[in-house]
């Protein structure tokens, strides 16, 4: 069975993060994968919703700090997911070179800032992917990444 880490800074209605999450876990988990969801920087209002149907881990109540960074990393290489899909959730980029290089990273672009780039774009040699909506934000992202790393930047819209 395949399984996957969906990673987000909360899990909550406003947004519509709760929507997507809630429509990806379902749908993976109707095709037979294993889905996992972590919250980093609060739980969100859709939270115990999810953890209904989802194996979720909060990470919230640990203040921010390198200890966090290692916590996560270590929940992260316990479970050994096929993927992580990242939702703008800086501290798993954070988190990345402590993690086992076998665990690919998927990482959703999604807003159009230079400072959401950035962070996208840390330790982007161990990137499996870059998911963006539109390809004027793919091309904007190109800046932040080295060259020879563009081919695995995907656009697929919104649905």
């Amino acid at each position: 069975m395949s399984k996957i880490l969906l990673a987000t800074t909360e899990i909550d209605r406003i947004g519509g993060m709760a929507s997507h999450l809630y429509t990806v876990s379902s749908e993976l988990k109707n095709r037979g994968w294993e889905v996992h969801c972590i919250t980093t920087h609060g739980r969100g209002d859709y939270f115990d919703e999810m953890s209904r149907r989802f194996s979720c881990h909060d990470m919230s109540a640990i203040s921010l700090s390198p200890k966090k960074v290692f916590m996560t990393a270590e929940l992260v290489n316990s479970m050994m997911p096929d993927i992580i899909l990242t939702n703008n959730c800086a501290l798993m980029h954070y988190a990345i070179p402590l993690i086992d290089p076998k665990i690919k990273t998927i990482t959703v672009l999604h807003s159009d800032d230079s400072r959401f780039y950035a962070i996208a774009a840390l330790f982007s040699g161990r990137v499996f992917r870059w998911i963006a909506p539109a390809a004027g934000l793919a091309a904007r992202f190109h800046k932040f990444v080295d060259q020879r790393l563009y081919g695995r930047i995907r656009v697929i819209p919104h649905g």
